[in-house]
């Protein structure tokens, strides 16, 4: 099965409810809700190839503080792409949210991009972290609104094909680059094989991925 990347003992200790926010987990996902906020909001989030879901606490944790709803789903074999309409099954669950996102990381975003190609019905926005959708996905003349975050010293997630990534996505698709941060940075679970080292700490680059997505979900 190759390498599983596990969160971090920091990781850890967002997984536990606070007066912030509530931790709910199940089999199929780790629900954050926002104890104060409009909570009308929901993120679902698809976790990166081969990587745990509760390597993405700290993220997830530090968004619904934000007033959002951010949920983490846990994927058959840490494999997104071994189940790409598992957000159904949350979204479902959730009859009192107004209005969806769907975010992933890396082989997750690409997975996020597919679902979202196939139910933008449902969704009002698609964040890609260090991702682009596959080949086959176009979502050139979709009225989705997409966000691409990415990093200068990311070794995994290919630049160019990014960048190149322009053309199957919306017109209005905003692209921003972390300065310095790297692919393993977007969670929290070491350094992944074949990354390039991060010139800014993980927090720093948590803390602007955070402040990117606030601003493009406001």
């Amino acid at each position: 099965m190759g390498d599983v990347y596990s969160p971090t003992e920091e990781a850890l200790t967002y997984l536990k409810s606070t007066d912030f926010v509530a931790v709910v987990e199940n089999n199929d996902w780790i629900e954050f809700i926002p104890e104060q906020g409009s909570g009308n909001t929901g993120i679902v989030f698809y976790p990166g190839g081969k990587v745990k879901a509760e390597s993405y606490a700290p993220l997830a944790y530090e968004l619904s503080k934000k007033g959002y709803i951010v949920s983490v789903i846990k994927m058959p074999l840490h494999l997104a792409v071994l189940a790409p309409n598992k957000a159904n099954k949350y979204i479902k669950s959730k009859k009192e949210i107004e209005q969806w996102v769907i975010m992933g990381h890396s082989l997750g975003g690409a997975m996020a991009a597919t679902y979202a190609e196939n139910n933008s019905n449902k969704l009002k926005a698609l964040i890609l972290l260090a991702a682009y959708p596959a080949n086959s996905v176009d979502l050139s003349n979709n009225e989705l609104e997409v966000l691409s975050i990415y990093t200068s010293e990311d070794k995994i997630a290919d630049k160019d094909r990014i960048l190149e990534s322009k053309e199957r996505l919306p017109e209005s698709t905003k692209f921003i680059e972390i300065k310095g941060g790297n692919h393993s940075y977007f969670g929290s679970y070491g350094l992944q094989k074949g990354d390039g080292e991060a010139t800014i700490t993980e927090e720093e680059q948590r803390r602007m991925i955070i402040e990117y997505i606030v601003d493009f979900l406001n």
